[in-house]
């Protein structure tokens, strides 16, 4: 990502994409483990895959490069906690009749995860980059790595681990020419 509304709109669409899936995956709850340890939690929280996928994440993130881990966990805590909120929310106005609540959360995280990924492959690649998405070479990269990557672009720009920059920004070139 050498073009700069390219790394904007990752910057933004990328996080779009995480949280989608966070808030998708909270309304997962975690059979038989969930329902034992909910005696120990607060009546209207439920252990569900949003949060195993949540400390996924942060645990790669912190094994594969502490620093930008620890950078941004607040980031996917926010994510994770305001998923928990939105979730909680609707399933209250539906009554807690359904798994899906009102289905109105569930409907903006698709808009939302669907906007993201066209964004980003439209926009910022085709039309902004001229090049082709990293997605195109392997999905597991850009849902695993992709956040962290995006994230660092906005630490790049705000002039933090500049080595680490120069370096990526070396092997971009490399895999390009390959």
């Amino acid at each position: 990502h050498r073009e700069p509304r390219n790394q904007l709109v990752h910057f933004f669409g990328v996080p779009g994409i995480l949280w989608s899936m966070i808030i998708f995956m909270t309304h997962l709850p975690i059979p038989y483990l969930g329902r034992s340890l909910q005696k120990s939690l607060p009546a209207d929280y439920q252990l569900t895959y949003g949060l195993v996928l949540t400390l996924v994440y942060l645990g790669f993130y912190l094994t594969i490069d502490p620093l930008g881990g620890t950078l941004y966990a607040p980031i996917l805590y926010a994510m994770y906690i305001s998923a928990v909120w939105m979730h909680q929310s609707d399933q209250k106005k539906a009554g807690g009749t359904s798994w899906a609540g009102t289905g109105r959360l569930l409907s903006m995280a698709f808009v939302l995860h669907v906007l993201s990924w066209y964004v980003q492959i439209q926009l910022g690649h085709k039309v902004f980059e001229g090049a082709q998405p990293a997605v195109m070479q392997s999905l597991g990269g850009a849902l695993t790595v992709a956040p962290l990557f995006a994230f660092y672009e906005g630490l790049w720009l705000a002039g933090i681990n500049k080595e680490l920059q120069n370096e990526t920004m070396r092997l971009v070139d490399k895999y390009t020419i390959d």
